[in-house]
């Protein structure tokens, strides 16, 4: 008799779980597969990016900037924040790193030379007290190029960087800066920012109000460091720094804009053509990223960015980084 009851018991249940399997029961182990999935999907940028190179401080911003935690590869080489030196250049030059900025007080100007790793090689000590918004290395002459006030553009021996402690430049240039008018000054010009590439030199102002002009220059060596005016372009307001990228038989020009301490900052990517006159309206992609962002610069297929946020003279500012973001400039130009 126990037989028979367990028996009609356990075809009663079998009956059920057969039904359930109908209904219920497929949609639990649908919900089980689809966690599945759902794990799997979301973990994609874990998979791509080493997270050894993602400072933890870095990563816990990127939840925040969605696009720019798709493109970032690196984060771990810190930005030089010596008592109250301010960072705001940077350039690329052979296997090093060099950081140019300025010291909120009465001190001469400096450039950090890290390596690859972030190690810092050398510091060298200007001969300015400017802001020296940019710095550029111009590997066709192995030169570097700094700005320094009013409009001036000073240049500098490379190998100098990396063998002493104090340089003085080799030539000034003190009118290649008129007509980027500074923002703080009409009376006054200011260079922001410069760039090197190939044979030419760029220089452009900022200005928050007003679109920012970029003035295009042929650089020759022929006995003296020469300059040879050619053209001038605008670019949007509150530009910070350029660069140039080719691939593909296109060449790209990218910007980084930001001003305030708690104001996205953004990249702004373009094709570039020399017959451009203006190039607001012929965006191709916009990113945004963390205040306060400077310079830029590349190589290879990355595209390096630093910050002044964590500089102690912005201890209030919104979304510190005090990190070179290195992004891989192959995803950056796709959406």
């Amino acid at each position: 008799m126990k037989k028979i009851l367990f028996l009609i018991v356990f075809l009663i249940f079998f009956i059920c779980l057969s039904c359930m399997g109908k209904s219920n029961g497929d949609d639990f182990f649908d919900f089980l597969n689809y966690e599945e999935e759902k794990i799997h999907s979301d973990d994609v940028f874990a998979e791509e990016v080493n997270y050894d190179l993602i400072n933890e401080n870095i990563y816990a911003l990127l939840e925040k900037y969605p696009v720019l935690k798709n493109v970032l590869i690196e984060a771990n080489i810190k930005i030089p924040l010596m008592k109250k030196f301010i960072p705001q250049g940077i350039t690329l030059m052979h296997d090093y790193i060099l950081i140019s900025g300025y010291y909120d007080g009465d001190e001469l100007s400096e450039v950090y030379v890290l390596n690859n790793s972030g190690e810092i090689v050398n510091k060298v000590k200007l001969d300015t007290k400017s802001h020296v918004g940019g710095i550029a290395y111009d590997d066709v002459n192995d030169l570097i190029w700094l700005p320094a006030d009013n409009g001036v553009l000073n240049v500098y021996n490379a190998f100098e960087f990396l063998e002493k402690k104090t340089i003085k430049k080799i030539r000034s240039f003190k009118n290649v800066g008129d007509g980027l008018t500074d923002y703080q000054d009409d009376e006054k010009n200011l260079v922001a920012y410069v760039e090197v590439d190939g044979d030419y030199l760029y220089i452009g102002n900022f200005y928050k109000t007003k679109k920012c002009i970029v003035k295009k220059y042929r650089v020759s060596t022929n006995g003296k460091i020469h300059l040879e005016y050619i053209d001038s372009f605008y670019l949007p307001k509150k530009v910070q720094g350029i660069s140039f990228y080719e691939i593909n038989d296109k060449k790209y020009l990218i910007v980084s804009t930001s001003f305030n301490r708690r104001t996205k900052s953004n990249l702004y990517i373009y094709e570039y053509d020399d017959d451009i006159k203006e190039y607001d309206k012929s965006i191709i992609r916009q990113i945004e990223i963390p205040p306060m962002a400077e310079q830029i610069d590349i190589r290879d297929d990355k595209l390096y960015v630093i910050f002044e946020s964590s500089a102690s003279k912005y201890y209030n500012a919104q979304d510190k980084v005090d990190k070179i973001l290195i992004l891989d400039l192959n995803k950056v130009l796709v959406k």
